[in-house]
């Protein structure tokens, strides 16, 4: 399994197998990003910078559901989550979406905006990647995330959601996160 970060909450996952899997494609005015092909598209939520499918090529199935499904060589699933922490009001839903592929699971933990409850942590079950928003505002931050990785006790961590060069939103930066979690990079 290989992972590339496009910018903000995307990435392009792909298989040994080659299966092409992007999470969450966003707008060029979020920030400047490559527009790849893929056979799988993912949404967590269906806000403008997580849904933006015109910057995939190709003809990709797109994704925003809870059941599971099989693309490839790769099998996921969503389970339910918030984009807040009062329970959706201000954010509506998220979708986490957990990944099986080349003998690893992976969960892209979307936009969440709250620690996650044991249902939710059992339902996401043992990790060996995970993707997790870092950069608060419109999602946990820096120490809510550290929370939520530790809560989840993955083997390797990979921020997301974070300010970058030329990225449109004031967020926190990734360096903050890890200041504050001293788990597997």
């Amino acid at each position: 399994m290989e992972y590339t970060y496009l910018g903000h909450s995307s990435f392009l996952l792909e298989s040994l197998g080659g299966t092409r899997i992007v999470t969450d494609p966003y707008p060029q005015s979020v920030m400047p990003h490559p527009v790849v092909n893929c056979d799988l598209v993912t949404l967590s939520h269906h806000h403008f910078d997580h849904n933006d499918v015109s910057q995939v090529a190709g003809k990709p199935l797109v994704y925003d559901g809870l059941e599971k499904l099989t693309v490839g060589d790769v099998s996921l699933y969503g389970v339910d989550s918030f984009h807040d922490d009062v329970k959706g009001q201000k954010r509506g839903k998220n979708t986490i979406y957990v990944f099986e592929m080349d003998g690893l699971r992976l969960a892209h933990l979307g936009d969440l905006g709250t620690a996650l409850v044991e249902e939710q942590i059992e339902k996401i079950g043992k990790l060996d990647y995970l993707f997790i928003p870092v950069g608060g505002t419109y999602t946990i931050d820096p120490e809510q995330a550290a929370f939520v990785a530790r809560q989840l006790n993955a083997k390797k961590v990979v921020p997301m959601h974070y300010s970058c060069p030329n990225h449109s939103f004031e967020l926190h930066t990734q360096e903050d996160f890890w200041a504050v979690f001293d788990g597997k990079r």
